[in-house]
């Protein structure tokens, strides 16, 4: 896989971005929090096909790719995705913590810089499980660190997210007694 960030994997979707903050799920280890949300188009347009065509007509193939097609393109259009697998991400740093955009800046550099060596797993997780996955990385520090640290950082909690992504939707973690 290339190293490089292209404009495709950036995150610009309101209804996504509005999604991935009342319902994703996260990770986080100061100064870094993951938001991460997942969406199944493969699974989800083969759902609405098979609830679809039960009644077993005549030309049920022919129909069936029709409406395929059309779910599947309803989700893209609500998605914002043109692809089935797939990463896209948002960076984020907090005005009220840099005031300056100069700093602001440089951490969100900082973050795309990371993501971007190191996207390799995540990558390959949601090809695997045929998903798109919507992040956001969010600097929650209050200053700058060092790219050795948020490279670290980063590495641990793409273990972490992608190890809460895998577990089933019903299932709950259990939290071991202290």
């Amino acid at each position: 896989m290339r190293q490089n960030l292209p404009k495709t994997e950036r995150l610009c979707s309101e209804k996504i971005i509005a999604r991935l903050f009342q319902s994703g799920v996260f990770v986080s280890k100061y100064p870094l929090r993951v938001n991460a949300v997942v969406d199944e188009l493969r699974k989800r347009a083969e759902v609405a096909v098979e609830n679809e065509f039960q009644d077993g007509t005549e030309d049920a193939v022919l129909n069936e790719l029709l409406v395929e097609t059309e779910v599947v393109n309803e989700l893209q259009e609500e998605t914002g995705s043109q692809n089935e697998a797939g990463v896209k991400v948002l960076f984020s740093a907090s005005k009220r913590r840099f005031p300056r955009a100069v700093d602001r800046n440089r951490v969100k550099r900082l973050l795309r810089e990371v993501y971007r060596k190191h996207k390799q797993d995540l990558w390959d997780w949601a090809i695997t499980n045929e998903k798109q996955v919507s992040i956001a990385m969010i600097f929650t520090g209050k200053e700058i660190v060092g790219y050795q640290q948020i490279e670290q950082l980063w590495k641990d909690l793409q273990v972490r997210l992608i190890k809460k992504l895998s577990l089933p939707e019903d299932a709950t973690p259990i939290k071991p007694l202290t």
